[in-house]
Formats: structure tokens, C-alpha cells, sequence
């Protein structure tokens, strides 16, 4: 909508009568609605220009973490029922359009898990090793046991923070990934850094080194 089609649409009074606000008003709000539409599909990035322009450090580099990482180590272990992970960079397709990839740097990872046959040895083992890493961040894990489903549990291994601020965001009524986004940006590519010293710290415990 062009400010000429607010004001031929209708005059001062009527705009205010129908809006609460002038045209000039109405106009002002669009220009800023469409700027933070702008700035969200900015943050799309197309997959064929990533790889050709980025990818050694991010498609490819073993300095970046991608989120999946944790997740590797433990399918390693045993089989898995369940699990989930942030990715950082997911690839996006909608119908007859090109596969773009979306930056979700700025969520915090996580990696959730349940194990087909728990082990309590491992168990015991993983919250050691994610107690005792020394990194950048402190990192916990979490189990959620099934109500529906007793002797089953969800794991959960994620920053600290992110953990301290999951009552926050639902306060907020928002997933905990899109609240560090909003408020915390900044922290979400030093969590996917430090991904990569916890998983080494956590192969070691593992290996007995």
C-alpha cells in the first residue's frame, strides 16, 4: 500500500475514524512492518550461494559446529528410540521453489535423546562428563521421565542458560530457542563453538583418556 493510496482511500478524519491513526501514522507503521519483513528474509540464506561463497567454513568445516554433532557421539553408543537436535543451518523447500538454507545461529543447540534400552552405566557416565567440561559455558543435562510411559526417559543436553531461561520464555509464551534468539543473540554461535569442546571432552571421558 503507497501513502497515495492511504490518502485518496480516505481523508484525515475517516482514516482516523477507521484505524485510530492518521494516514501519516498508517503509513509510518507499514514502512516499519515491511522492514522487519525485509530483515527476516534477509536472515534466509540461499543454499547454492552458501556453498559457493562460504563453504569451507560453514558447510564443511570441522571448526563450525552445525548441532548434530553431540548427537552423532551418542547414536554411537547404542540405539536410539528418539531424538532431536537445533540445527544451525536447516534447509528450507516450499513447493517449486529452489532449497534455501535458514541461519538459526542465534538459537542455542540442544540435543535430546532416549535410548531403546537405557544403559544406567552411560547415563551416569554422560551427566559426568557434561558436569566436569570446562568451556566457555556451562553446559547440564536433564532427563524427563514419561508419565504415559514409565521407565522411559527424555534426555536433554543443552547450555545453562538455556535452561535458566526456559521458565522465562513460557512467562512469555514462546519455545526457549526463539527467546535466547530475541534477547540473547549473541549467545548462540559461543554455544555452537564451545559444541565442539564438550563433544571432544565427552569422547574422552568415554575413551578413558
Amino acid at each position: 500500500m503507497t501513502k497515495s493510496a492511504i490518502a485518496n482511500g480516505a481523508d484525515g478524519g475517516g482514516q482516523i475514524a477507521k484505524t485510530g491513526q492518521t494516514a501519516e501514522q498508517t503509513l509510518a507503521s507499514l514502512n516499519r512492518d515491511t522492514a522487519s519483513a525485509n530483515q527476516a528474509i534477509g536472515k534466509i540464506l540461499d543454499v547454492q550461494k552458501l556453498k559457493d561463497e562460504q563453504g569451507a567454513e560453514v558447510m564443511g568445516s570441522e571448526d563450525t559446529a552445525q548441532g548434530r554433532e553431540l548427537l552423532d557421539f551418542i547414536e554411537k553408543m547404542d540405539q536410539l528410540a528418539w531424538k532431536k537436535f537445533e540445527s544451525r543451518y536447516p534447509e528450507i523447500q516450499f513447493r517449486g521453489q529452489q532449497p534455501k538454507m535458514e541461519d538459526r545461529s542465534a538459537m542455542p543447540p540442544y540435543t535430546s535423546f532416549r535410548f531403546e534400552n537405557e544403559d544406567p552405566e552411560v547415563i551416569h557416565k554422560l551427566r559426568f562428563a557434561v558436569e566436569t567440561y570446562s568451556g566457555e559455558i556451562e553446559w547440564v543435562m536433564e532427563g524427563h521421565p514419561r508419565d504415559m510411559f514409565p521407565g522411559t526417559t527424555n534426555w536433554v543436553i543443552y547450555p545453562k542458560r538455556t535452561a535458566e531461561s526456559r521458565k522465562i520464555a513460557l512467562d512469555a509464551d514462546m519455545v526457549v530457542g526463539q527467546y535466547m534468539a530475541l534477547n540473547y543473540p549473541e549467545f548462540g554461535p559461543v554455544a555452537y563453538s564451545d559444541l565442539l569442546g564438550l563433544v571432544s571432552h565427552i569422547r574422552s571421558v568415554f575413551s578413558g583418556e
